[in-house]
């Protein structure tokens, strides 16, 4: 899939959040069977009000901040596996568990993509997340979200550690030995300096 399709896929994707299948259906048919010219007589006329999905979905209670997005609600029945992951993920998301900022995820997306696009808000932000990780092989992305929530667990409100975990994951495994835990760290740390000590000892006695 080259770069220009792929970003058309998650543009439509994203379209898929904002209008029903039936809006989507008439606009596309209207764009086909019909000149520029045409098209713009048409959209100048006064348009007929309807509520949009968001609209809908405000006035049957069903908006909640853990409601889950389009893309991710479709791969139920599809892919359940990969479903379970994503929602859980979503909702942690949402709920403001992980990835509190738009700048986290920011981080994150270009992470996963670099065509990802942030949305000028969190809430706009958060669907398009979701369109990009859906796409990615299952194992490699039950690994890399495991350790966005771990990164979560261990530094909540450190902004800085989101940072970092975004370097971890465009790297990869490649700079897996960089990614250590503090405690570890130090470990590591205390045990070359000893290995020095012990090395430096044993010269001077020479």
């Amino acid at each position: 899939m080259n770069k220009q399709v792929r970003q058309a896929t998650l543009e439509l994707m994203l379209l898929r959040e904002k209008f029903t299948k039936k809006d989507l259906d008439t606009a596309f048919a209207l764009v086909s069977d019909k000149d520029n010219a045409a098209i713009m007589e048409f959209l100048s006329a006064p348009p007929t009000k309807r509520p949009t999905r968001r609209e809908a979905n405000k006035k049957s209670g069903n908006g909640s901040s853990t409601e889950l997005s389009h893309v991710v609600r479709g791969l139920k029945d599809k892919d359940p596996k990969r479903y379970e992951l994503l929602a859980a993920f979503e909702k942690k998301i949402r709920q403001g568990t992980i990835l509190p900022t738009l700048d986290n995820l920011r981080g994150v997306g270009f992470s996963f993509s670099k065509e990802f696009q942030t949305g000028k808000s969190r809430k706009e932000t958060i669907p398009r997340l979701m369109a990009v990780l859906a796409t990615r092989p299952f194992d490699d992305l039950e690994k890399r979200l495991d350790a966005v929530v771990e990164k979560a667990r261990c530094a909540p409100e450190d902004d800085n550690s989101y940072q970092e975990l975004a370097e971890f994951l465009i790297n990869g495994s490649r700079s897996g030995s960089q990614y250590r835990s503090e405690p570890e760290g130090r470990r590591r740390d205390m045990e070359n300096t000893g290995a020095m000590g012990r090395h430096g000892g044993a010269s001077i006695d020479s």
